[in-house]
């Protein structure tokens, strides 16, 4: 009855099989930028500090403005 265990077509398909196994569970999920997460600066953090970039020190505001229907993109 299991002489088909003793074969050499079920020692390679069993053989694939396990192959198929083994790498399904060692893959990683995600792939290059998936992993990785993209979060923002605290507002707060950018506001009240000065940054330096190359010679020259910029600090950054926040100027509120009226939204034109036209061309405005919402987040």
């Amino acid at each position: 009855m299991f002489e088909f265990v003793k074969s050499e077509k079920y020692s390679i398909a069993f053989s694939f099989i396990i192959g198929v196994g083994l790498v399904s569970v060692f893959k990683p999920i995600c792939r290059e930028l998936d992993c990785t997460k993209k979060k923002a600066a605290n507002p707060e953090d950018v506001l009240h500090s000065t940054y330096q970039i190359g010679d020259k020190c910029i600090q950054f505001g926040m100027i509120h403005k009226e939204c034109s229907v036209e061309g405005v993109i919402e987040s």
